[in-house]
C-alpha cells in the first residue's frame, strides 16, 4: 500500500523512525511531503494536486521527490500533526467544571467543532473530497510535554480523555476522515506526551520511537503489517 504523509515540522519523528529502522512493514510504503511551521497554511489542493509556493521546502521532505503532490498515486492520504490542538478549549470548559463529562456531548462536540473547522487542515481535507475517493486520516498533534507544566488542574481521567477523542472522531467522520488519536503509550495523566518521546534537544518535537509508535497505529488502522519487534 502506498500510503502519503502530509504535514509540518512533526513528519520528522515519522521519517526518523522509518530512516533509523524503529518502524518497518513490507507492506506500506511511506511518501513524505509537506511544509515546515505556519507554511501549511500556504498549502492548497486542486485538480488532484497538493501545491505549495515552498516548493523547495515540499521537494526536501519527500526526499527529492515531489515539489507537488499528486494525490491519487496513493492509496491513502494521512495528515499529521496539524490537526488543532484542543488542549486551550478544553481547559477553558475546565475552569467552568472539574468534570468535562458534565457537559452534553453535543455542547462539547460542537466547541471541538469550532476549534476543528477555524483551521487550514479542515477546508483543504473538504476540497481533496471532491475527487478523491480513497482513505484520508488524520493524525493528532502531539500533546504539551509533561516536563511544561502546561496545565494547573487535576489530571483528566481516562474517560474524558476517550470521550474528546470520540468527538473529534465523530467531526472528522463527517468530511469522511478518520482520526488517529495520539498513541496511548506516549501519553501521561491523558494530557501530557510522555518526557522520554521528545527530541533531546528541544521540548517541541518528538523523537523516531513517538514516530514508530504513530506508525503502528496508521498501520493497524490501515489493516497491514508491520514490525512490533522495537
Amino acid at each position: 500500500m502506498k500510503i502519503a504523509c502530509i504535514g509540518n515540522s512533526h513528519l520528522w519523528a515519522l521519517k526518523g523512525a522509518i530512516r533509523t529502522g524503529l518502524f518497518k512493514s513490507d507492506e506500506l510504503e511511506v511518501t513524505f511531503w509537506g511544509t515546515g511551521g505556519l507554511g501549511f497554511d500556504t498549502i492548497s489542493y486542486e485538480g488532484g494536486i497538493f501545491r505549495t509556493p515552498l516548493r523547495d521546502v515540499a521537494l526536501k521532505i519527500s526526499d527529492g521527490r515531489y515539489e507537488s503532490l499528486p494525490a491519487h498515486e496513493f492509496d491513502a492520504i494521512i495528515f499529521h500533526g496539524i490537526l488543532p490542538n484542543v488542549e486551550r478549549y478544553l481547559s477553558a470548559l475546565r475552569k467552568m467544571s472539574d468534570d468535562i463529562r458534565r457537559y452534553s456531548r453535543a455542547y462539547l462536540r460542537d466547541g471541538l467543532q469550532t476549534c476543528i473547522e477555524g483551521e487550514r487542515p479542515y477546508p483543504l481535507i473538504c476540497s481533496l473530497r471532491a475527487d478523491y475517493k480513497r482513505r484520508v486520516l488524520m493524525s493528532a498533534v502531539p500533546l504539551a510535554p509533561e516536563d511544561s507544566a502546561h496545565f494547573k488542574e487535576r489530571p483528566m481521567r481516562c474517560d474524558e480523555f476517550k470521550l474528546v477523542n470520540s468527538c473529534i472522531s465523530a467531526i472528522l467522520s463527517d468530511i469522511r476522515a478518520e482520526y488517529v488519536s495520539q498513541p496511548s503509550d506516549t501519553v501521561s495523566d491523558y494530557r501530557y506526551s510522555k518526557r522520554e518521546f521528545l527530541k533531546s534537544d528541544n521540548n517541541i518535537h518528538m523523537n523516531g520511537q513517538y514516530g514508530a509508535s504513530v506508525l503502528r497505529e496508521i498501520a493497524v488502522q490501515l489493516a497491514v503489517r508491520c514490525d512490533t519487534s522495537n
